[in-house]
């Protein structure tokens, strides 16, 4: 049952002004509710539709505070943080502060250096996230400018324990002059740009930095860096991200500092089935040792539509029960996606597949199927989450009633005709 606040919230989410307009004068009531943080992040209403400069207008006229922080307990954001200018204009013009954090981030330099000379301590206050003014740069110039003023080149944010360079990793200028600086380098970073120079520095300083995969050891949350999950990719090593970003000759100058593990786990990823056999002919323990320390291998290559990785990990012996995030097997990884060919290739290499196994969320494979379809997004790989719910079901997982409808109407027959069997 809904109820008028959940309406309104939703109508708030979704930008319909009509609704939001309806819900205030069916409901006055709902005015009580304009500055409290009930959205994502802790946020108030007006931040959540801060790009919709009509919904602004209403929620000001029902009082709503332009200039209310969210609530993050890792540091609040400001309504003009993050965006454009053209964005942030109208809400300027509605009474928005440009703060220090707003105005590095506005690229406003004149702004800047009015606030910073009025109090020499922002320059190390904390934004959104816990970040320092420095961690929204847009420029060589502001990054200059705020160094100059006492900026801190490796200052950690809060919620992600990340610097600025790290942040601003898609900025190739901002990231070299931040260098310039004295920034701390990473392989990450070195890996992103092919600069071989900051990546013999790492591997002076870390000789095991090649064998890196975030979300392991020190980068993991508030070790190294934890914003590159969201920037550069979920458990990614240096050598996936110089491959990525085409910088062959980055590739061989780790190729030659990396463990026989990395090299491995780089062979097993891009299909090459040469180089899997030359380096397991010339390390004889390296599978065993791999797979005792990365065995939630197979649920990323699954997820992220591996398939020749996925098929070298079994042949090589890794476990398709092993689980990965969320709690996820590799046949629950292929299956929300819909990956019907990766499902088929676990399936028949299982005896006695995970098909009940549950997730971090409590649902089996084809329960996770059905959500990814209703709620999924497109890959950009093969996806067919009927064909993948007809394996599953065949394979013996178990449906119920309170399965039709969290699908499609080819799912619910599916779902139907297993019942009718049953």
């Amino acid at each position: 049952m809904t109820t008028p606040l959940g309406d309104w919230k939703a109508a708030i989410e979704r930008g319909d002004t009509e609704a939001v307009r309806a819900l205030f004068t069916r409901y006055p009531e709902l005015s009580d509710q304009v500055n409290a943080k009930i959205f994502a992040f802790d946020s108030t209403a007006i931040f959540c539709g801060r790009n919709n400069v009509e919904l602004v207008d209403i929620l000001l006229e029902h009082g709503a505070d332009i200039n209310e922080k969210t609530g993050w307990e890792a540091g609040g954001f400001g309504i003009l943080e993050d965006l454009p200018f053209a964005m942030a204009q109208p809400l300027i013009e509605r009474g928005a502060v440009v703060d220090i954090w707003a105005a590095v981030s506005l690229n406003d330099k004149e702004q800047a250096v009015e606030l910073l000379q009025q109090d020499p301590k922002l320059i190390i206050s904390r934004g959104g996230d816990g970040k320092h003014p420095l961690h929204y740069a847009r420029d060589i110039e502001m990054v200059d400018l705020l160094v100059s003023h006492g900026g801190i080149v490796d200052a950690r944010c809060i919620d992600h324990g990340s610097t600025p360079l790290q942040y601003l990793i898609e900025n190739h200028d901002v990231v070299f002059r931040l260098l310039e600086h004295g920034a701390r380098p990473d392989i990450f970073m070195a890996a992103y740009w092919g600069a071989t120079v900051q990546a013999n520095q790492c591997i002076t300083a870390a000789p095991d930095c090649c064998n890196a995969r975030l979300g392991s050891g020190v980068w993991t949350h508030h070790g190294m860096g934890d914003i590159y999950k969201w920037t550069i990719g979920h458990d990614a090593t240096p050598l996936q991200v110089a491959r990525r970003r085409q910088h062959p000759n980055f590739v061989d100058f780790i190729l030659r500092h990396a463990s026989p593990k990395t090299i491995l786990t780089d062979a097993i990823w891009n299909g090459d089935r040469a180089a899997v056999d030359k380096v397991c002919r010339l390390n004889v323990d390296v599978v065993s040792q791999l797979i005792a320390n990365d065995s939630a291998a197979m649920s990323r290559a699954a997820w992220e539509y591996n398939f020749p990785a996925v098929a070298t990990m079994l042949d090589l012996g890794f476990d398709p029960h092993k689980v990965g995030v969320h709690d996820s097997s590799p046949l629950d990884r292929a299956a929300f996606h819909g990956y019907a060919d990766i499902i088929d290739l676990l399936l028949r290499h299982d005896p006695d597949p995970p098909i009940h196994g549950k997730n971090e969320f409590g649902g089996t494979p084809v329960e996770a199927c059905l959500h990814g379809l209703r709620h999924g997004w497109k890959t950009g790989h093969p996806q067919d989450h009927v064909e993948s719910v007809r394996l599953l079901i065949e394979a013996g997982s178990t449906v119920s009633e309170r399965l039709l409808g969290h699908g499609n109407s080819m799912t619910d027959q599916l779902i139907k005709q297993r019942l009718a069997r049953s």
